[in-house]
C-alpha cells in the first residue's frame, strides 16, 4: 500500500485537533452504522434463538446462506460506487449522485429480481440441492428474504450514498431508527406467529425502513422512483443486442 501510495504522501506530521475531530467524526458515524448494519441483518437470528429452540436457527441460517448469493452483488456495488459518488458530489453536486444512484439501483435490480423470482417459483427445489432435505421448512423463509433483497437494493445503496455525500450522522440515526423498529417488530411477530415470525418481521421492516429510505433519498438528493423502471428497461435492452449481436456471429 506504501509503495503505491506513497507519490500522494507528504511524509509531515501536523495534527489539527479540528482536524482530527472532523475524521472521528465522520468515521464514527460510519463505523456505528457498519455496526448497526451487521447486526440488523442477523437480528432475526439471534431473536430466534432466544424466544424458540435454538435448533430453529438452523433453518433461518440455510435460508440466509442461498439468500447471500443474491446479496453479495449488491455490498460489493456500494462499496465501489462509494468513492465514485464521492468524487462526483465534490466535482460536478448533487444531481450526479441522484443520476449513480438511480442508474446503481437499476442494474442491480436488473439482476436480482430475475433471480429472486426463480428463487420464489422453486424454493424446495433449491434448499434440497445446497441444504438438504431436512431443511424444507426453510422454504418460506427463503421466499421471504428474496422479497426482502430487492427492497434492500435501495436501502443498502441510499446509506452509501448519504455517507458519501458526507451524511454520515443522518445515515447513523437512520440506520439506528431502522434497528428499533424491526427490533420491535421482530419481537411482536415473534410472539404471534411463531416459527415464521421472524421472517415476517423482517419482511414487514423492510417494507417501513425501504419507504423510510425512499423520502430521505427523494429529499437529499432528488430521487425519483419513476427513473428506474427507465433504466432498467435501457439495460434490458442493451443486453438483448449484444446477446444477438453475439449469437449472429455464431
Amino acid at each position: 500500500m506504501y509503495f503505491y501510495c506513497n507519490k500522494y504522501l507528504l511524509h509531515k506530521f501536523n495534527p489539527s485537533i479540528n482536524r482530527v475531530k472532523e475524521l472521528v467524526g465522520y468515521g464514527g458515524y460510519i463505523f456505528g452504522s457498519s455496526v448497526l448494519s451487521s447486526v440488523f441483518s442477523n437480528l432475526d437470528q439471534l431473536l430466534t434463538a432466544s424466544f424458540l429452540l435454538p435448533s430453529s436457527v438452523a433453518y433461518y441460517n440455510a435460508a440466509k446462506r442461498i439468500n447471500g448469493f443474491i446479496d453479495i452483488p449488491t455490498y460489493a456495488a456500494a462499496e465501489i460506487v462509494f468513492p465514485k459518488m464521492s468524487q462526483a458530489s465534490a466535482d460536478e453536486g448533487i444531481s450526479k449522485v441522484k443520476s449513480i444512484y438511480e442508474k446503481m439501483v437499476s442494474l442491480l435490480l436488473c439482476f436480482i429480481i430475475p433471480a429472486a423470482i426463480l428463487v420464489i417459483l422453486l424454493p424446495k427445489l433449491l434448499i434440497f440441492v445446497l441444504a438438504g432435505s431436512d431443511y424444507s421448512s426453510a422454504a418460506v423463509i427463503l421466499q421471504i428474504y428474496m422479497i426482502i433483497s430487492v427492497i434492500g437494493t435501495l436501502q443498502h445503496q441510499a446509506a452509501t450514498s448519504m455517507d458519501s455525500i458526507g451524511k454520515t450522522k443522518l445515515s447513523f440515526f437512520t440506520n439506528l431508527t431502522s434497528f428499533i423498529i424491526k427490533l420491535m417488530i421482530t419481537y411482536f411477530c415473534l410472539k404471534h406467529f411463531g416459527f415464521y415470525g421472524a421472517a415476517i418481521g423482517s419482511l414487514i421492516t423492510s417494507v417501513i425502513t425501504g419507504l423510510i429510505w425512499y423520502f430521505l433519498m427523494k429529499r437529499e438528493v432528488g430521487f425519483s422512483i419513476a427513473a428506474v423502471p427507465q433504466h432498467m428497461k435501457f439495460y434490458y435492452l442493451i443486453a438483448y443486442k449484444n446477446l444477438k449481436s453475439v449469437l449472429s456471429r455464431t
